[in-house]
Formats: C-alpha cells, structure tokens, sequence
C-alpha cells in the first residue's frame, strides 16, 4: 500500500515537470533524422544485441546518437557491453538505484535530457518510472514508442502484439519512421 502511494507521488511530480518543458513538437521521417536518443531495457543478451544491431543501423545512417541502456542489475547489464566505444562515448548505463525516489540528479543523465535532438526511440518494453522520467523529461522533437508501456510520454506509439522483443519494435520504428512524410514548413 505504501508503494502505491509513493507511486502516485512520484508520478504527480513526474507529470508536474514535464508540464513545464518547453518542448516543440516536430515530427520527422526517418531519413532526416540527424541526431538521436536511444532508451532500452536491458534484461538479457539477446536483448544488447538486438539494441547493437539497432545502433549499427543508426551508424550506418549517419544518425549521431546517444543512448541510455537501463537494467536491474547494472553489473549484469555491464557484462554484456562489448565495444560500446565503437558507437559513441555517450551511452550510459542506469539502473532502479540511480533514479532516486524524485528522479536523478547526475549530470550524464541531465545531459542527456536536456541535449536537442530530432527524435527520442524508446526501446523499453515494460513499464517502469524510470523509463516514464526518461521518456517524459527528455528534450527532443518527436519521441517514438512501444504501445506495450502505455506511457502518456510519446508522440508515436507503435503496437508490437505478441511480439514484444528489441528487434521486432526497433524494425518497426523503422518502417514507420521510413514511411512518414512530414509537413512543409
């Protein structure tokens, strides 16, 4: 009962901040994206690769990036990383302990919030206030999601099904992102 209404505090103030961004709405096509930000959970191996996989496409793209990768256990999450270096000296590893109970602090994580860019791509699956502070307070144009979360934080949601894997949800931010042509100004 406690954690309900710890819950319910945190979310208030969650939603307080983020009704104070000055956020301008943009939406973009995956073509034109020139820079990015990248939120994963990572829970296994199979997990990494898939969000490697995804970054390598970004890479390829010439979408500078910077990524956020989240776990329970961040010394699980680190002996999985394998040259992280290759992508970007912006990738950061969180986990529930460094999102205290307002949210964070460290200035990795208010950098990476507050740095611009054209699109946010949420790769998190489950719902969690660390993936909604991350997906609420960040500053970006067009933030992309899966509908699995439910979370009130993205312009674009994106139904995976039953297929609630990286790979699936990267490939179809893709497609979509691919397919939209965004109005004239």
């Amino acid at each position: 009962m406690f954690k309900l209404y710890i819950n319910k505090i945190r979310y208030f103030w969650l939603s307080v901040k983020v009704g104070m961004l000055n956020r301008h709405k943009r939406v973009v096509n995956f073509n034109s994206i020139k820079t990015a930000k990248v939120f994963s959970q990572i829970n296994n191996s199979e997990d990494y690769n898939s969000l490697v996989e995804f970054l390598i496409l970004l890479n390829k793209k010439n979408i500078k990036f910077s990524a956020v990768c989240y776990s329970d256990d961040k010394e699980k999450l680190r002996g999985f990383v394998r040259s992280v270096d290759l992508f970007s000296a912006d990738f950061i590893f969180i986990s529930p302990g460094d999102i205290g109970f307002l949210g964070k602090k460290d200035k990795d994580i208010t950098d990476y919030l507050n740095r611009p860019s054209d699109v946010f791509i949420d790769l998190c699956m489950e719902d969690s206030f660390t993936a909604d502070y991350i997906a609420g307070l960040v500053i970006t144009g067009f933030k992309v999601g899966s509908y699995s979360r439910k979370s009130q934080y993205h312009d674009l949601i994106i139904d995976v099904k039953n297929n609630r894997n990286i790979s699936y949800l990267s490939k179809q931010i893709e497609h979509y992102l691919t397919m939209i042509r965004p109005a004239k100004t």
